[in-house]
């Protein structure tokens, strides 16, 4: 499997990130976000490039799960409005978190249809708000970063995330 080039991970995980901020509205935090090679939220087996680790425990429903999931896609095809997709970017795609996202549908909506239905009013959600001007500058801020320095952490990834707060508008 190829992995992505950095400055599309970088996008993808600081889009996880951003996503995981709004949705988390002081009930849980992000608390680190990589690019580092081998690293993995989903435990040793199974070894990707890339994290976004939260600080708490994040209760969420189907939508908010979709919103989280689906993110670092939906920051790709933003990126990609503005940079033209290289051959190799159009191959590869975020297989484990569409598998997720469609294990945790499955579970309440056996027909893939509804399925299908969510995924479409989540990516629709996600697309509004990285249009959002301020969204989209601290996606490419944190992506900017993650690409000098690989992982952020802490008090500058809190500093970074905090001005989000006062734009959750996720559940409107």
């Amino acid at each position: 499997m190829m992995m992505p080039n950095r400055q599309r991970l970088a996008y993808h995980e600081a889009g996880h990130a951003v996503m995981q901020t709004l949705l988390g509205r002081g009930r849980f935090a992000v608390a680190e976000v990589s690019i580092a090679d081998g690293t993995s939220c989903v435990g040793t087996l199974l070894r990707k490039q890339g994290h976004s680790l939260l600080g708490g425990n994040a209760d969420l429903n189907l939508y908010e799960l979709g919103l989280a999931t689906l993110a670092g896609i939906a920051a790709e095809n933003r990126y990609f409005e503005d940079n033209a997709p290289a051959d190799e970017d159009k191959r590869w795609g975020a297989a484990s978190d569409i598998d997720e996202w469609e294990n945790a549908c499955r579970r309440l909506y056996p027909d893939g249809r509804q399925t299908r239905l969510v995924g479409l009013n989540v990516m629709r959600k996600l697309h509004e708000i990285f249009n959002a001007p301020a969204t989209w500058r601290t996606v490419e801020e944190l992506a900017g970063i993650l690409m000098k320095k690989e992982t952020v952490a802490g008090e500058e990834l809190q500093g970074l995330l905090s001005g989000l707060l006062e734009n959750s508008f996720v559940g409107r």
